[in-house]
């Protein structure tokens, strides 16, 4: 009998570099096919990687095949390009594509019901001219990468919605990417009015409700409409004719454990392998990668005015902290702001604040000698949470009781200083009582997230909107009248060479949930620096003079787009040792051609779980070189390529 022999790769590592094994069968198979496969005692998960020759050492046969189910080509080899270019082991990215059980039972999976809302059908609005003028600028060819930049409420969606139609009629499918789980009803709303078969997946569904998805996808023969975060990408879609990475600008589109890819790397391969079309879309895209595409070519499309006609923009108020007379005790909350709400709450709008620290104080201060409460295995200081009467280290997650007394001094004029989302939600209660009030943040219980009560928001139920940066994204909400900027202060001094960048994103993404519609709307935006250029120019909603400031800022200090970046972190019980250490790698590197090392110096958490964190920084004009190197640092220590911040 013939045998056939195949290179496989296994869903876990099982083995030191390459990871990937050769095994016999008796049947031909398709690149991509799953099967069974034993390394030592044990059983994997496996996918066939390429057809090869008998080799010269014993082969075991493959256990089982996994009839009909066959990793498309192009996702695969878009998987075997990933792991080289972060230098990743191939079979930590193949699990992110497979199910969790290659065997589930795949059953009928039902689309979310179309929910009512006040929100404009934008399927019925007649096509603008800038949109009409960017559907025949991107239509000319059949594939490549569109940079579609449109101010807030300029009609992105529709675009996609209209690209979407086109493919599914060429008979193939479109994945549309969103950075947030919390967007996925709203947009997935708008394509149900449109297409019968179109699926979420994300990390909110069960395991079972993802298997599901990932079965209905693989079997499917139909063209369909897939819509999720990043991990979408991995989802096993034949005949893809269209990438959507909606608001591309933002950081969750970066993975931050291992594998620590980022989408839009990945949506880029994926698309060039099944020749589709891969439209990136932001009001604000990152500097580094406006500067990229007007490098090499890419088509740079402009959305310039609402698409809703008679939409009214919003007006901006700036009030500067310094000088602004505050409510009673509370210091976050200036006079102009409460006044406003009253004013809003009286016209029945809905009103969104923004500020982007959970919790609700950010210390606990001795008054009379300074001593501050801090966790102990991180040293960074405690957040108070008054809804469950902790102090909460949002490091390690450790808990301690909220302190009656100094520790150090004994006395009891222990003060809660600094302000947090939850503050803010008790202060506004306490202010405008019989008002329905909502806080959205990361410690939102599941039934209390931005998707859980989507429906809510959308309909002006919720008259106040409280919440972090996952209220800032992209949702379009028709009730809303007022968006008060708390203190953006905190994330444009985060020592960080993205923390200009990042703030403006923010403070010109809240202020887009405005001027999307017919009535005038207004933005307060609270500050103790109202001349911050980040702070000035969101304000004006001026990306081109952003994008100038900051464009000098980053050629003069060498950060990217003009040098590559590699981080490298390392964890200790002794902060000497962890230094140490770092100096060692750095002596034997710093001859290197091309590579300036910075450091090593404290991580920006320093503490973590009582083991100390200190890194290195890498720059170098070539980003091969920093590849080259990552074969010389001890695989235990933590690894970014192309970092999207150092802290």
């Amino acid at each position: 009998m013939k045998k056939y022999y195949y290179n496989i790769v296994p869903n876990k590592i099982a083995g030191p570099p390459p990871h990937i094994f050769t095994y016999e069968s008796n049947a031909r198979l398709e690149i991509g096919q799953l099967t069974t496969i034993k390394i030592g005692n044990r059983d994997f998960c496996g996918v066939v990687l390429e057809e090869t020759t008998k080799p010269a050492f014993f082969t075991k046969s493959i256990v089982s095949i996994e009839n009909g189910l066959v990793i498309p080509k192009a996702l695969l080899g878009t998987l075997s390009w990933a792991a080289e270019y972060y230098a990743c082991p191939l079979p930590l990215l193949i699990s992110h594509a497979l199910p969790g059980s290659s065997k589930a039972k795949a059953e009928p999976v039902k689309s979310i019901p179309e929910m009512k809302n006040n929100a404009t059908n934008i399927q019925n609005q007649p096509l603008t001219d800038e949109q009409i003028h960017a559907l025949k600028s991107i239509l000319k060819s059949k594939h490549g990468t569109f940079l579609l930049r449109g101010i807030t409420g300029s009609g992105k969606t529709r675009i996609y919605l209209e690209l979407a139609k086109r493919t599914i009629q060429d008979n193939k499918s479109a994945l549309i990417l969103v950075p947030e789980i919390s967007l996925t009803p709203q947009i997935q709303n708008e394509f149900l009015k449109e297409f019968s078969d179109v699926y979420t997946t994300h990390s909110n569904m069960s395991k079972l409700e993802r298997d599901e998805i990932w079965h209905k996808v693989i079997h499917t023969k139909t063209p369909l409409v897939l819509i999720g975060p990043r991990s979408a990408l991995f989802a096993p879609i034949s005949r893809i004719g269209l990438i959507v990475v909606d608001e591309f600008h933002d950081q969750a589109y970066k993975q931050e454990q291992t594998p620590k890819f980022h989408a839009t790397r990945l949506a880029a391969k994926l698309a060039k392998a099944n020749k589709a079309r891969l439209i990136l879309g932001s009001a604000t895209p990152p500097v580094s990668e406006l500067k990229f595409a007007q490098d090499k070519d890419v088509p740079i499309i402009k959305l310039t005015k609402p698409a809703l006609k008679d939409a009214v923009l919003p007006k901006s108020v700036v009030v500067d902290m310094r000088l602004a007379p505050k409510v009673n005790s509370k210091f976050w909350l200036s006079l102009d702001l409460k006044k406003a709400i009253e004013a809003s709450l009286e016209k029945n709008e809905q009103i969104l604040l923004y500020y982007n620290r959970r919790g609700n104080a950010t210390l606990s201060i001795c008054q009379e000698c300074g001593w501050v409460h801090k966790c102990s295995r991180c040293h960074l200081p405690y957040t108070l949470h008054s809804d469950f009467n902790k102090a909460l280290c949002h490091i390690c997650g450790n808990r301690e009781s909220i302190p009656l007394q100094c520790s150090n001094c004994k006395s009891t004029y222990v003060v809660f200083k600094g302000v947090g989302t939850k503050q803010i939600e008790q202060d506004i209660k306490s202010l405008f009582r019989g008002v329905t009030i909502a806080r959205f943040d990361s410690d939102a219980k599941k039934h209390e997230t931005v998707d859980a009560r989507f429906k809510d928001i959308v309909n002006g139920k919720i008259q106040i909107i409280i919440g972090t940066q996952m209220i800032t994204k992209g949702l379009d909400l028709p009730n809303l009248g007022l968006v008060g900027v708390v203190l953006p202060d905190i994330s444009m001094n985060l020592p960080d060479f993205t923390s200009s960048e990042r703030t403006f994103q923010l403070l010109y993404q809240v202020i887009g949930r405005v001027g999307r519609h017919k009535h005038s709307d207004k933005v307060i935006v609270q500050t103790y620096q109202p001349d911050n250029p980040a702070i000035k120019f969101a304000l004006r909603r001026d990306y081109d003079a952003f994008y100038k400031h900051e464009i000098n800022q980053r050629m003069f200090s060498r950060f990217p787009p003009f040098k590559h970046l590699m981080k490298v972190t390392c964890s200790y019980a002794s902060p000497d040792k962890a230094k140490s250490e770092l100096e060692k790698l750095k002596s034997q590197l710093v001859n290197v051609k091309d590579i300036e090392i910075l450091g090593p110096v404290p991580a920006f958490h320093e503490r973590i779980n009582n083991q100390y964190r200190w890194q290195l920084v890498f720059k170098s004009s070539q980003r091969k070189a920093l590849v080259d190197i990552i074969a010389k640092i001890n695989p235990k220590w933590i690894v970014d390529l192309d970092p999207i911040n150092l802290l």
